[in-house]
């Protein structure tokens, strides 16, 4: 369908069940060594706000290197599953060269586990029955406390593009050490976000939760009209959610509506690319300002948790630390909220665009 990146194909039951296995042993065997020993180096920078769907034409492997045939059935049944395959493979932490006892896992793979297991919950509320919604719950388990780890590894990221836009060399003894030392406070929460949630991680419960999943879908797979059906159910309120989400943010312009906003469109997005053929004709024009909503309030959003990291550091020092450490840190929280600024900016041509697109888009 225009507008959408095709999920890759290819990905079959026996290469991402040696994948879940190999993952959880690994992160089986790095939570056994994590006890919350002494700050090691600064974990990796966190990559770009991008999470795109599975590329193209991308062919499967075993771990010994052979070809997966691709799974049978109609064409969108089978884009639908290697979709599925491709992000329940990054639910495991691989072993990483880089990650180690002080650490943790890298930010990519934090990353990477967080997008997978909200797109797999997005599939699973369509088909999860009743209210105990037993697959949501797993996934939202195994989930939880990866937004703290997320949040630790970007606000790392903006002191690394702070001491680089000042140049290292021209920061003064003051800002250095309280930088210095915000660094050393991060790193000891972030290990123990890691940990906390580590001690939620079941690879028993992550195959349990994939295995009904995979049973809830089987209707899509034999049943086209059933799955086209409660594709455009879900499509025509995630829309009007969206739409709805858009007008209250343009009203209020506060942080609340806007992060309400970009889950909405976040969920949009994920269910279209995951639904792929089955999509309505209109999608096509809805899903490029999905991507661009969750991107620019995602910038925003940024910048207003790393201002109130800095703020929190701040109130949280020892008396005889706070004066200095607030000095230290001014040209960084100028410097904050400056960007926060430029990306309201942005942010808010954005609103005013969507808002007539959507408009045009959602009736076709």
């Amino acid at each position: 369908m225009a507008g959408l990146t095709p999920p890759a194909r290819g990905l079959a039951t026996r290469a991402v069940s040696a994948l879940l296995e190999l993952g959880a042993r690994s992160w089986s065997a790095w939570q056994q060594r994590s006890d919350g020993s002494a700050a090691g180096a600064a974990p990796a920078t966190p990559p770009p706000r991008t999470d795109a769907a599975p590329p193209a034409e991308t062919p499967a492997r075993t771990p010994a290197g052979e070809a997966v045939p691709a799974p049978s059935g109609p064409s969108w049944a089978a884009a639908a599953r290697a979709h599925l395959a491709h992000y329940e493979a990054r639910i495991p932490i691989p072993a990483e060269p880089e990650a180690d006892e002080a650490t943790g896992p890298s930010a990519t793979a934090v990353r990477r586990r967080r997008i997978a297991i909200r797109r797999l919950r997005l599939v699973a509320s369509w088909v999860d029955d009743g209210d105990d919604a037993p697959v949501d719950r797993a996934l939202r388990r195994l989930g939880r406390g990866l937004g703290d780890v997320r949040d630790r590894d970007l606000a790392s990221a903006a002191i690394r593009e702070h001491v680089h836009a000042c140049g290292d060399a021209d920061l003064g003894a003051l800002e250095r050490a309280a930088l210095d030392e915000l660094q050393a406070w991060l790193e000891a929460r972030r290990r123990r976000a890691v940990t906390r949630h580590a001690s939620r991680d079941d690879a028993a419960a992550i195959d349990a939760a994939l295995a009904a999943l995979h049973r809830a879908l089987e209707p899509w797979w034999t049943d086209e009209a059933h799955a086209r059906s409660r594709v455009q159910q879900w499509y025509d309120g995630a829309v009007l959610a969206l739409r709805e989400r858009v007008a209250a943010a343009y009203g209020d312009l506060d942080v609340e509506p806007l992060h309400e906003l970009r889950i909405a469109a976040r969920r949009l997005r994920y269910g279209l690319e995951f639904a792929g053929e089955l999509a309505p004709p209109g999608a096509a024009s809805v899903l490029p300002w999905c991507r661009r909503l969750q991107s620019v309030i995602g910038r925003h959003r940024d910048h207003v948790l790393w201002q109130a990291l800095l703020r929190r550091r701040i109130d949280r020092a020892l008396a005889h630390r706070r004066y200095a450490l607030a000095r230290g840190l001014e040209p960084a929280r100028q410097a904050a909220q400056q960007a926060r600024a430029a990306a309201w900016e942005t942010l808010s041509q954005e609103l005013a665009s969507a808002r007539s697109q959507l408009s045009v888009g959602a009736s076709r």
